[in-house]
């Protein structure tokens, strides 16, 4: 079953019998809390578990059925994956429809697989086109698991690696975005982690382009050694031509069967937890900042290139992300730190041409940099608060 929780958490109790959630086991007479605007997707290994929702009269949760559980329906190619790992961490292409809800519980399934069987797990979101996996629109972003993601925080404890992409899955500045994470990954699988990191499994890599050509770069660009195909209707055209592509190079592609709901249910979107990576939900402060300390830029996805952008009072309930760069040159290779909200931008009655400028912001600052990128996305700061 597939439970969406609406503007308030539900409790979820397992009585008896046994229930998995993307790999995850829970305990019997154990309650798990799941946060508002949250899809948890259920399945009872031996066909029968009895489950007590603990929810208000005022927002109740959607529970749909579903006809399989996804690790045992796609267990096949689960163990495939996993098999292959004896010769070297897996790196899987997951190629979507956007905000496709059973490609994302696909990809949760396979890294809480991998971290079970003792290894650490990537997982990289191509789509910067709607609320992604792991973070904003207009981003890719990535994040190394080393636990199974917890039942009722699923990803949110962990900080992603996001670099600006656009709002389309192509172009120069998408192209930029992706290659860049590939490396910054590469880098930090090759960098030496410590003494008590798990060894790396495997990656999985979310894209939802649907052109052969970019589904064929990505997969070159993060060296996979697997692409699975998950498009209704077009899934085994998209494969032929991904191998078609490929050519003579060994790569195994392979279209998967559609099962479920297509798409997500439309929830108002949330900035995550982003700057000091806490567990704990953070309320947003409010910070003053003269423009002429800052410098905010737009990415356009024509070229690779960030273009000056003027304060105004057209800003106002606009997503902002600031940038680790601390020279201009670098604010387009540069990942992001964290995000906030544009409240108001009032014009100095004294000094010509400066604003003051009131952002929603996760602490009371200093900010890491002056380099601001204009994000597609508007808001109310509210949603900050869970």
């Amino acid at each position: 079953m597939r439970l969406h929780t609406g503007y308030e958490a539900v409790g979820v109790n397992l009585l008896d019998g046994s229930l998995d959630s993307l790999g995850l086991s829970l305990t019997p007479g154990s309650e798990y809390t799941i946060p508002p605007h949250s899809v948890r997707t259920f399945y009872s290994p031996n066909m029968g578990a009895s489950v007590l929702f603990r929810h208000s009269v005022e927002s109740p949760p959607a529970i749909a059925r579903e006809p399989h559980g996804l690790l045992a329906f796609y267990s096949d190619y689960v163990h495939q994956l996993m098999s292959s790992r004896f010769n070297g961490p897996f790196r899987l292409l997951l190629s979507c429809p956007p905000n496709c809800g059973l490609g994302v519980s696909y990809a949760q399934l396979l890294c809480n697989v991998v971290v079970r069987n003792g290894c650490g797990a990537i997982l990289v979101d191509l789509d910067p086109t709607g609320q992604s996996l792991l973070n904003v629109p207009g981003v890719v972003s990535a994040v190394l698991l080393e636990e199974v993601t917890s039942l009722e925080e699923g990803l949110t404890p962990y900080v992603p690696l996001v670099y600006g992409a656009g709002e389309s899955p192509t172009g120069p500045r998408y192209t930029l975005a992706a290659t860049t994470l590939a490396h910054t990954i590469s880098a930090l699988v090759t960098t030496e982690r410590g003494p008590k990191a798990l060894p790396l499994g495997g990656t999985v890599i979310l894209c939802c382009s649907t052109d052969p050509s970019v589904l064929t770069g990505v997969a070159m660009t993060y060296e996979c050694t697997a692409v699975h195909v998950m498009v209704p209707s077009q899934g085994s055209a998209l494969a032929d031509a991904v191998r078609h592509n490929y050519g003579q190079n060994p790569i195994s592609v392979i279209e998967l069967p559609f099962v479920g709901r297509l798409n997500f249910p439309h929830v108002p979107r949330r900035l995550r937890e982003y700057f000091y990576g806490a567990r704990t939900p953070l309320l947003p402060c409010k910070l003053s900042v003269r423009s002429v300390d800052l410098t905010l830029y737009e990415a356009s996805g024509e070229d690779n290139a960030v273009h000056r952008r003027e304060f105004s009072e057209a800003l106002v309930r606009r997503a902002v992300a600031v940038c680790h760069a601390q020279r201009e040159v670098e604010v387009p290779y540069c990942n992001f730190a964290g995000y906030m909200i544009v409240l108001s931008v009032v014009p100095d009655p004294i000094d010509e041409g400066v604003s003051e400028v009131s952002l929603a912001a996760p602490g009371p600052g200093p900010l890491p940099s002056r380099f601001l990128i204009l994000l597609p996305a508007a808001m109310e700061p509210q949603e900050l608060i869970p």
